[in-house]
């Protein structure tokens, strides 16, 4: 699985604020390195909090290609935002925004067209805002709970 949107971290308040506007959290964790079921691209488990995956999750949270490789990145959790529960003035409210990155890697779920351009201008509020307005879950891929690994 992989998300439209990719935070790299986000406050327990704010998982609670979009819980109540009801988003729901995926369970169990992705890319669980306990988790026997869970295996990567190349058929192995996924590596868990390390410093190569550590070190992958900075390349994507500073925007640099991945060259399409999400096996060794940490375990993380998904928001499912239910459509029409988030708007622009919101969004442009939460800190969280900051954090919110679309890598060139190549496997994160699309955005509908509206939503692509308005990222492509550089507008995050409006972008996810589209997304959420236009279909009926957007995936937020989250990887640190305040300021914790998510393990």
């Amino acid at each position: 699985m992989a998300g439209h949107f990719l935070i790299y971290r986000m406050s327990s308040e704010d998982r609670s604020n979009l819980l109540a506007r009801g988003a729901i959290l995926s369970n169990p964790l992705d890319h669980d390195p306990t988790n026997p079921a869970q295996l990567n691209g190349a058929g192995n488990h996924f590596p868990g909090w390390t410093p190569a995956s550590r070190a992958r999750l900075d390349e994507v949270r500073n925007g640099r290609a991945v060259n399409n490789s999400r096996n060794i990145l940490p375990p993380h959790k998904y928001l499912l935002v239910p459509q029409g529960s988030l708007d622009v003035a919101y969004l442009k409210s939460r800190y969280w925004l900051h954090d919110v990155e679309r890598p060139t890697m190549g496997n994160l779920t699309d955005l509908v067209i509206p939503a692509q351009t308005a990222w492509r201008a550089g507008n995050k509020a409006e972008a996810i805002a589209l997304q959420v307005a236009t279909i009926a879950f957007t995936s937020l891929e989250i990887y640190y709970w305040d300021k914790k690994e998510m393990v």
